[in-house]
């Protein structure tokens, strides 16, 4: 009898162990289909703080003048090669809706005009929000859309910062930015030309509020002609 119970003990540690030998191999090998870019998804979320957007805004008068960007990340509707003169005008169509008059010159400030006939359209969702609008052209459904967020906005300086919804991606030292494709960061001013040290003031306030801006690409604005 003890010998038998010796055997069955046997017989159950071997098959413990064989379970968990089992059990590790798999862990193995699954680990094996994360990629370090999966890898580095799996924790983007969780490291970007969520960023606020301006809380009032009157989207008359944000829409009232052309906006001339001098810096952006490029898209895949708008290449760097095509980020020379980039100016949006906006027309207010009914208290939720606009249409978005987006134009820039392919190659230099001289180039071919680039998206010069495709309007826009841009809505609110939420009229509680109206800093939160989603854009995107006129034959495409709503729900496909992408995010175009006013994160920061001061009129009288002249100056709005937009980003393409909430950053997702962590770049260093606290900073994130969107999802390459149709997102993106747009440096706004009224003024075709400015300052250099205006455009710094633009990015330190995109730091501050989360926001990478170190693979921004300046666009040309000088020399630039607009029908």
């Amino acid at each position: 009898m003890l010998q038998t119970r010796c055997c069955l003990r046997r017989k159950n540690d071997f098959a413990s162990s064989s379970l968990l030998v089992a059990l590790l191999a798999i862990a193995a090998c699954a680990s094996s289909f994360v990629t370090p870019a999966l890898a580095g998804g799996l924790g983007r979320e969780r490291r970007c703080p969520p960023v606020p957007t301006v809380s009032d805004v009157s989207i008359e008068a944000y829409a009232s003048k052309p906006w001339y960007v001098q810096a952006q990340l490029p898209n895949r509707y708008q290449p760097v090669e095509n980020l020379f003169c980039v100016r949006a005008v906006y027309t207010v169509t009914s208290p939720t809706t606009l249409d978005v008059f987006n134009f820039a010159r392919k190659g230099s400030v001289e180039g071919e005009p680039s998206n010069e006939d495709m309007v826009l359209n841009a809505f609110i969702p939420d009229v509680d929000v109206k800093s939160k609008l989603k854009v995107g052209p006129k034959f495409v459904p709503r729900a496909l859309y992408g995010d175009y967020w006013i994160v920061a906005y001061e009129e009288e300086e002249g100056w709005a910062i937009i980003s393409g919804g909430q950053p997702t991606i962590f770049v260093s030292d606290g900073l994130c930015t969107t999802e390459s494709g149709n997102q993106g960061l747009w440096l706004f001013t009224r003024e075709k030309e400015v300052s250099e040290e205006l455009v710094e003031t633009m990015k330190k306030k995109a730091n501050a509020l989360g926001i990478d801006t170190s693979m921004l690409v300046t666009v040309q604005q000088t020399g630039c002609e607009y029908p």
